[in-house]
């Protein structure tokens, strides 16, 4: 009787392990067969649109204060065209007129000069009076006379002929006259001594315009030095977009202090789909692979293919089952890119479903 029932507990037992082994093997194929379901299923994930190439902040150079803004959200803009003015280019645009204006003050000298005229050197002038850009002195006191012009060039060279030509008509009448020879000689080099101070003047007045020639380059090459840095300085309170796009966001308003950036402007050809992609499934997805993208609020499918998988794991806040507190997903990003680029929507943040084929 003791051996029947060891025999039947036995027995129980062998049917116990063994139902327990069957359901074991059981659910193990079972999860084969839905690993195998997953393995074929198409990848699906949510999407964004952006450009990460295309998108520039604009922040300026000549200032930190907004005076202008010329651009609005949604505005489409060129590769220079100016979008902003900051508060220093007011200032800045009288500085140019003002070196525009000395350096046109400078060739006309230099014009002058060339031509011939002769333009008497800046000197020190009594109080009360001023000097032009031109070196021409004014003086203020009413009890001087102004000095008389000098002689230029031009009026120096005719003197010149005009001595020469009376010397050789002074020796014509003293060979033709009857005074004594001594009284000729003199008469011939009083003439010849005349006419040589008028050459030794010209001389020295051509020197004195090739030094102040030299000088006038000089001062017209610092004078436009001088122009083009207050050219530089006035470009800086410009700010300019440095592409073709369009105004995504505007950051800053007239009379703000600029943070955060100007504008945000993004080259709408550009423009990607980002996916964001579970660490564990990134095994599925290679580059090239086809894609089909349906933007939010669309039921038209785009087809696409992946173009770039970001090296780096991104973490991201996920809501956990029922909504119960949250979990940290470890997410790659993918970049995806439309066969027909024209379908792409305009739009940064744009949402879709990407599904990986």
């Amino acid at each position: 009787m003791k051996q029947r029932r060891k025999l039947l507990v036995t027995a129980m037992a062998f049917l116990v392990v063994g139902g327990v082994f069957l359901g074991t093997v059981a659910n193990w194929q079972a999860g084969l067969a839905q690993d195998r379901t997953r393995s074929t299923a198409p990848l699906m994930a949510r999407g964004f649109t952006d450009a990460p190439a295309g998108t520039v902040v604009l922040f300026g150079e000549g200032s930190t204060t907004l005076l202008e803004l010329r651009v609005t959200e949604g505005q489409h803009v060129k590769r220079g065209d100016v979008v902003a003015v900051l508060s220093n280019y007011p200032l800045a645009d009288i500085g140019v007129r003002m070196a525009e204006a000395e350096l046109a003050q400078a060739q006309n000298r230099r014009d002058g000069l060339a031509a011939g005229i002769r333009v008497t050197k800046k000197v020190n002038v009594e109080a009360g009076g001023s000097a032009d850009g031109l070196g021409d002195v004014k003086v203020a006191s009413k009890n001087k006379d102004p000095a008389p012009p000098k002689v230029g060039i031009s009026e120096q060279e005719a003197l010149v002929r005009l001595s020469t030509e009376k010397h050789k008509l002074k020796v014509i009448e003293m060979q033709r006259s009857g005074v004594p020879s001594d009284e000729k000689d003199l008469e011939i080099s009083i003439s010849e001594q005349k006419a040589e101070r008028d050459r030794a003047e010209l001389r020295v007045l051509k020197e004195t315009l090739a030094s102040d020639l030299a000088e006038s380059d000089t001062d017209i090459s610092i004078k436009s030095a001088a122009l083009e840095r207050a050219r530089v300085i006035r470009e800086q309170g410009l700010v300019r977009s440095p592409l073709d796009g369009v105004v995504a966001q505007i950051l800053t308003r007239p009379g703000e202090t600029i943070d955060r950036g100007i504008v945000q402007i993004v080259d709408m050809s550009q423009l990607r789909v980002l996916a964001d992609v579970d660490e564990v499934l990134l095994g599925r997805i290679v580059l090239g692979a086809k894609v089909d993208v349906v933007f939010h609020g669309e039921t038209t499918i785009h087809a696409g293919k992946v173009v770039r998988v970001a090296a780096t794991v991104q973490r991201m806040a996920s809501m956990g089952s029922l909504g119960s507190g949250s979990t940290n997903l470890k997410v790659v990003q993918v970049e995806v890119v439309l066969d027909d680029p024209s379908q792409m929507p305009e739009m940064v943040g744009r949402e879709a479903e990407v599904t990986f084929l």
